[in-house]
């Protein structure tokens, strides 16, 4: 047995060694307490919980979102009034007709019990439907207008020498700038031909970016 006990690697520790102090009983009582705070404080961490807010950005653009609305427009007939929708990625669907419904009211808002067409006024003789507006306006378009290209020197001193003015804000690389070019032109030829007093210049953002950015483009 004797020569057993000199394999033995967890030698007990005569008791005159162990000598218990008031500095060590201190750092033993810190050590506890501060386990203790520690056991607490992440108890409560995993049974409350946090609110986590985050952003994302919806790869699905073909997702339709059911919108219900009310509204009623005086004096106004129904055949004068479209619904056009429009989402943050451009997309523009002009003239809804789906889902709908328009109700003619008399002066009192009341529903009209028949629903034809018989107290709609005729249009004026001299009246311009809007299809033949269009064709009118493609015949007098030969694309060869050109709007003015104003820069941050010009800007200023050209919007107001001119009564009217609607500035085109756009960049050569736009998909969407590139689809209005061709239209500017025309509507500027238009109104070229026609004299009216509406001039319709452009800014490049791509060359003038402090101009556009001064109006929040």
């Amino acid at each position: 047995m004797q020569s057993l006990k000199q394999f033995d690697f967890y030698k007990r520790i005569p008791a005159d060694f162990r000598v218990q102090t008031s500095g060590g009983g201190t750092i033993s009582m810190l050590a506890a307490l501060f386990m203790t705070l520690l056991f607490t404080l992440e108890l409560w961490s995993f049974i409350a919980g946090h609110e986590s807010t985050t952003i994302v950005v919806d790869q699905d653009s073909a997702t339709s979102i059911w919108v219900n609305f009310n509204v009623t427009v005086p004096s106004c007939h129904c055949d004068h009034i479209s619904v056009d929708v429009e989402d943050m990625l451009g997309t523009n669907v002009m003239d809804i007709q789906k889902n709908v419904e328009k109700v003619p009211l008399d002066e009192n808002g009341e529903q009209m019990p028949d629903l034809d067409h018989s107290h709609h006024h005729a249009a004026p003789k001299d009246h311009v439907s809007e299809a033949e507006n269009l064709v009118a306006n493609e015949a007098t378009t030969k694309d060869t207008y050109e709007p003015t290209v104003l820069a941050a020197d010009t800007f200023t001193k050209y919007v107001d020498s001119h009564e009217w003015v609607f500035v085109y804000f756009g960049a050569s690389w736009c998909h969407w700038c590139q689809k209005l070019d061709p239209i500017w032109k025309s509507a500027g030829e238009v109104l070229k031909n026609r004299g009216a007093a509406i001039t319709l210049p452009k800014v490049e953002c791509t060359k003038d970016t402090s101009l556009c950015q001064e109006h929040q483009v």
